[in-house]
Order: C-alpha cells, then sequence, then structure tokens
C-alpha cells in the first residue's frame, strides 16, 4: 500500500516503515497546502494518509475521499518514539477499508 506522511509528521519516520511504500509531503513538492485540499490530491494516488492532526475528522468531510486516515495520537511525537508505532500503524492501515478513519494508538 501507499502512505503519504502529512507534513506535521516527522519526516524520518518514513524510513521506519517494513511493509509500505511511504512518502511525505515534502518529497511530492506539496508542502503547505490545506488538509482539505490535500486530501483530494492525494487520494487518487495513495491508499493511506498518516498523520497526527487530531481535528482532521472535524474540519473535512472524509466520507468523500477512498484514502485511508490514520490519525495518530500522544504526546511524544518525535520520530524515535513514533517508530515504536510502526506495527500498529501498518496494522491499522491493512485493516482499515477505503474511506476510514482510524486513531493509533
Amino acid at each position: 500500500m501507499k502512505v503519504l506522511l502529512d507534513e506535521c509528521v516527522d519526516p524520518r519516520l518514513a524510513a521506519y516503515f517494513k511493509i509500505h511504500e511511504v512518502k511525505t509531503v515534502k518529497e511530492m513538492g506539496w508542502l503547505g497546502i490545506t488538509n482539505g485540499e490535500l486530501l483530494k490530491i492525494a487520494n487518487p494516488h495513495f491508499d493511506a494518509f498518516v498523520t497526527v492532526d487530531q481535528n482532521i475528522p472535524y474540519q473535512q468531510n472524509l466520507e468523500q475521499f477512498k484514502i485511508i486516515v490514520v490519525i495518530v495520537r500522544g504526546q511524544n511525537l518525535r520520530a524515535r518514539r513514533l517508530a515504536a508505532l510502526i506495527p500498529d500503524l501498518e496494522a491499522a492501515i491493512d485493516n482499515a477499508k477505503p474511506g476510514q478513519v482510524v486513531s493509533v494508538p
């Protein structure tokens, strides 16, 4: 599956994924694009969008997208701490249905 990391997620996290192809918003040249527009652009190219923005379900009509939105919750959002969540992130992505919003942990 193809995964896009939001610009608010430490981009070093991409290196820790084992079973998914991961790109960052920066790599795609999409820095500074608002969440709604970003999801529209990413929707046909990616299967999942990983963010730490816990408000995204309240700010966007996510039902219009087929992309899985994974919200990472936690107080320490540095790459090393997030790396420990990779098994949970990958499982959430693999078990979610298109258009679903899931939270980890």
